[in-house]
């Protein structure tokens, strides 16, 4: 009886020390798992673009690379690390590690669209994420959203000489076009006092080199570049004065040798008659172009809803 009574207490006692191991285990494995949750923290740092490339929305073209840097602010940073979160096709998603460069990075163009999940707006959505060791803590920052356009994208459109036709009232702009995510150029040429509209198509992919030939002198003449995929398009005005001269208007992102329509800033153009009434407002002078009018209009350039300093007058017959 007695041998019995102490096995008894004996099973009891080890019962207990399991229940003991058991309950302390659950709360060594809640340590660790809260300690691992509050491992990485948020930082109040924020991921800014460093150039003018990107807009205030987080939309920049897929074409082209962009560069972002990290404000310290006094913030001692050890181990950074860059992340660019994509969205593929098959529903997972990609993470490409980008090299640090004193805690700025470079993201590269979209190399193959058809890899990832595109929006209906025909834009590949990324995220952008930093990270870095401080005072022995990881943090990282909020995402910096970037909506990669796949529409096309004129970088750039430069009249590079013009060439008098002397002894005839006339001149050849010669012109070179820079573009991307389109394989050819169309190009159209309307002078002032003409209805006579000419039109050509460059093939060169990326950079492409014309010629827009005998050009009334004494008048204004306008060069339209268009561009289109898929996704969209982009259309680029390069208006002349008499004589060749290039007009010059308040642009961000393309110097002061063409107007830019469809890029960084919101442009628009109102068309009016000489007798003020407004025949409406329009994208681009490609547009305005295109309309079956008669006469004499007044365009008004508009940027983000303000009125630039020029004002342009066409006559059409």
């Amino acid at each position: 009886m007695i041998m019995v009574h102490e096995n008894v207490k004996t099973g009891k006692f080890y019962s207990f020390v399991r229940k003991v191991v058991v309950v302390c285990g659950l709360l060594f494995t809640n340590i660790l798992l809260h300690a691992q949750a509050q491992d990485t923290m948020s930082s109040p740092l924020s991921i800014e673009n460093a150039g003018d490339d990107v807009s205030d929305t987080g939309r920049a073209s897929a074409y082209l690379s962009h560069d972002f840097h990290i404000k310290e602010d006094g913030v001692a940073i050890q181990n950074p690390e860059w992340r660019l979160v994509l969205p593929l096709a098959d529903g997972t998603s990609q993470t490409i590690v980008l090299p640090d460069n004193n805690h700025s990075c470079t993201v590269e163009p979209v190399s193959d669209e058809s890899r990832y999940e595109i929006t209906d707006d025909g834009e590949v959505e990324g995220a952008l994420f930093f990270s870095y060791m401080s005072d022995g803590v990881k943090h990282e920052t909020k995402p910096f959203k970037i909506y990669f356009e796949l529409k096309p994208f004129i970088e750039s459109v430069v009249i590079e000489k013009i060439v008098d036709n002397a002894p005839y009232a006339s001149y050849d702009a010669h012109y070179k076009i820079v573009y991307h995510g389109a394989d050819k150029v169309y190009v159209s040429v309307e002078e002032e006092y003409s209805s006579i509209l000419k039109s050509s198509i460059l093939r060169e992919p990326n950079i492409a080199y014309g010629v827009a030939g005998h050009i009334t002198a004494p008048y204004y003449a306008w060069i339209d570049f268009e561009v289109e995929n898929d996704y969209g398009k982009d259309t680029y005005t390069v208006e002349l004065q008499p004589y060749g001269i290039v007009s010059s208007f308040p642009t961000k992102d393309h110097g002061t040798t063409a107007i830019p329509s469809t890029s960084a800033n919101h442009d628009v153009y109102e068309a009016y008659r000489m007798d003020g009434v407004k025949l409406g407002t329009f994208t681009n002078l490609s547009e305005i172009n295109r309309m079956n009018y008669k006469g004499v209009l007044v365009v008004k350039h508009k940027r983000n809803g303000v009125q630039t300093e020029s004002t342009i007058k066409l006559i059409r017959r």
